[in-house]
């Protein structure tokens, strides 16, 4: 566990073709289900201090305990994303950890020295920021706000990501926001 993030809980992997990553993640390697957000409603986001119109397709499944997350950017916006993909190609952009405390967490990572590259919040759903990690490169630690809402939806994903007999394989996210 970091001292400074908690425990990993989701890696976000950037990918060409959301639809075709689905297809690999479910039927290759057997993970899912995943809870496919077409647009993610954002109520903000800031890349670098500048706001970004950054639009994104995003798919949400549980293995192990861990969250993947698929991300594919559908437009050309400043972002980590597009970023990622033009220094590294697709593949592992992120890897995240949930905070209960996120104000409190977030200040302490500041203070420790480490540079707040994105800040954003989802309609109806959490805050989440990246952090820079220019002096290694590559993937990114991203920090998101584990508000009761969120673990509620998480934790009926990774209950469903635990008994899944392989079909349904994407389903809506919105699935997610109806009685259990």
């Amino acid at each position: 566990m970091s001292r400074l993030f908690g425990s990993i809980r989701q890696n976000g992997y950037v990918v060409k073709d959301i639809n075709t990553a689905l297809d690999h993640w479910t039927k290759m390697l057997g993970i899912g289900p995943f809870y496919k957000i077409d647009k993610i409603p954002l109520s903000s986001y800031r890349y670098r201090g500048e706001e970004s119109p950054v639009e994104l397709a995003v798919a949400l499944g549980f293995s192990g305990g861990i969250q993947f997350e698929l991300i594919q950017q559908l437009n050309d916006a400043p972002s980590p994303y597009l970023d990622f993909v033009r220094d590294h190609g697709f593949g592992l952009q992120h890897i995240s950890s949930w905070s209960e405390h996120y104000d409190r967490d977030l200040r302490t990572v500041v203070a420790a020295g480490i540079s707040v590259i994105v800040e954003g919040k989802v309609i109806n759903g959490p805050r989440f920021c990246y952090f820079d990690t220019g002096i290694i490169g590559g993937t990114m630690m991203e920090m998101a706000d584990f508000t009761p809402e969120f673990a509620a939806r998480a934790a009926k994903m990774e209950r469903v990501a635990c008994e899944w007999d392989g079909r349904e394989p994407v389903r809506p996210y919105v699935s997610l926001l109806q009685a259990s």
